[in-house]
């Protein structure tokens, strides 16, 4: 198995289930009661994130031992599966993973932030990294727009750490109002690990003004 990444509760490993089908491992850490007791818990939440019709991972169910969860593994096919605060800290992920421009960036941002609307009529809490980005590698395009060749892409997102989906006992524009800032989190920690320095601050400015729309509408 390869490790893919670790974070406070557990490690997750890219491992073959049977010849051709690739899947995500996570193994939670601490004693065995503590490891069951976490991997049900983030059983139940994905449970109740997709009865609620959240873009959740297709397949994300317990380990016969109930002290781990098998899910979709995204990173195939030459896709990029970025994390959020998943870092680009090496020249060859830089060259690989950087992007000019999102072309979808606006339809991104609206697509989370109905997903925090939806979470939040259901009682949901999303934390800030609950969201996974995928896209494919950058190719260089012309954009007349954007006045010289750039490297651009097209992201999607799906919400897969179910240890960062809770139910909130919050009122609910306030839980709203959370949800939200994470989306936005979320977005800003696309953008600072993912997309080339000169090209940010164009990115943030659609992030701002989405914002500002957003905060009309509700008021």
């Amino acid at each position: 198995m390869a490790k893919l990444g670790s974070g406070a509760y557990g490690e997750v490993f890219r491992f073959e289930q049977k010849p051709g089908e690739i899947m995500a491992l996570k193994q939670f850490k601490g004693s065995e009661e503590t490891a069951r007791t976490n991997a049900r818990k983030a059983h139940g939440n994905y449970v109740r994130a997709r009865e609620a019709g959240l873009r959740v991972l297709p397949e994300y169910r317990l380990t016969q031992d109930e002290r781990g969860i098998v899910m979709t593994c995204l990173g195939q096919d030459g896709q990029i599966c970025a994390a959020v605060n998943n870092r680009v800290d090496s020249p060859e992920r830089a060259n690989r993973e950087r992007i000019d421009r999102f072309t979808n960036f606006s339809r991104l941002a609206e697509r989370m932030l109905q997903e925090a609307r939806t979470a939040a009529q259901r009682g949901i809490g999303l934390l800030y990294d609950s969201f996974l980005f995928t896209f494919p590698p950058g190719r260089k395009e012309a954009r007349r727009l954007w006045g010289e060749e750039s490297i651009q892409s097209a992201a999607d997102f799906y919400i897969a750490d179910m240890d960062k989906v809770m139910s909130r006992s919050m009122a609910p524009d306030e839980l709203l109002r959370f949800n939200m800032q994470s989306v936005r989190s979320a977005l800003e920690s696309l953008i600072q690990n993912h997309v080339s320095a000169r090209y940010q601050e164009a990115h943030r400015v659609i992030l701002r003004k989405m914002y500002g729309k957003t905060a009309v509408k509700r008021g």
